[in-house]
């Protein structure tokens, strides 16, 4: 299984071993070109050896997985914590994956009605549709008036980030995992005096071998996210579907 991401391991993130930040990072097929062709190359500490049991279909997961468990690392989620996650999209779902897996009760939040129903198939306690709810006063009757200890925003739009700190706890964690070039604004007396954690959260840091055994241990989980299916020369149709129909897609597959 393919780690997408090589760190250049010079640079000051990569010095203080924070090499998911890496200042130079080259992500393939992303930022180099040949993740589609036969043959490619990268370095050997990139690849992670996958159990014989795991279908290769299920270990493609692992990469979203990843990222879900680090997200929920920069939020140290603990069993201890009431979790709010804006957005079940594909990351959205393996964050409250991880979440679950660390004993957290995880509320998850979107406007998609077939991602909330993947969202209860694996494991969410209460799901949000915010089309027709509220959710900050769905929220706060959730948390018995405190706000979640940890929200997670992974949508990546100025005004869904901006909603995070109504739904937050005093003292709380919020971590943005959603990608946005847009500004953002948060009014600093509510970070002060809330004396908020506002964490970013990037790619993943040594998560890729936690994600594997996870989707191994948890195939059905996997499983769901899965909405569409394709074979290898209907790739083009496969991308164009996923960027067209995003309503109805969670994860792509494509079948070498």
């Amino acid at each position: 299984m393919l780690e997408p991401l090589i760190p250049c391991g010079k640079c000051y993130p990569c010095s203080i071993g924070r090499s998911n930040c890496c200042s130079n990072m080259k992500t393939v097929g992303v930022t180099t070109n040949g993740a589609l062709s036969e043959l490619f190359s990268v370095p050997a500490g990139c690849l992670h050896k996958i159990p014989h049991s795991l279908p290769m279909h299920l270990a493609a997961l692992s990469e979203p997985f990843s990222i879900g468990f680090h997200a929920t690392a920069r939020g140290s989620v603990c069993a201890a914590d009431q979790v709010v996650i804006i957005g079940a999209g594909t990351i959205g779902l393996t964050i409250l994956a991880a979440a679950k897996q660390k004993g957290a009760r995880v509320l998850i939040n979107d406007i998609l009605d077939f991602r909330l129903d993947i969202a209860r198939r694996i494991g969410a306690d209460k799901v949000v549709d915010s089309k027709k709810d509220d959710l900050k006063e769905i929220v706060k009757d959730w948390t018995n008036g405190l706000g979640a200890s940890v929200v997670i925003e992974a949508v990546g739009a100025p005004q869904i980030i901006e909603s995070t700190i109504d739904l937050v706890a005093d003292a709380g964690r919020v971590v943005i995992v959603g990608v946005t070039s847009k500004k953002f604004a948060i009014r600093g007396v509510d970070v002060t005096k809330k004396e908020l954690t506002i964490i970013g959260s990037r790619n993943n840091l040594g998560k890729f071998n936690e994600a594997l055994t996870f989707v191994s241990a948890h195939p059905e989980i996997a499983e769901a996210l899965i909405t569409n299916t394709y074979n290898f020369d209907a790739t083009v149709e496969a991308f164009q579907f996923a960027n067209e129909h995003p309503e109805a897609t969670c994860k792509v597959m494509i079948t070498v």
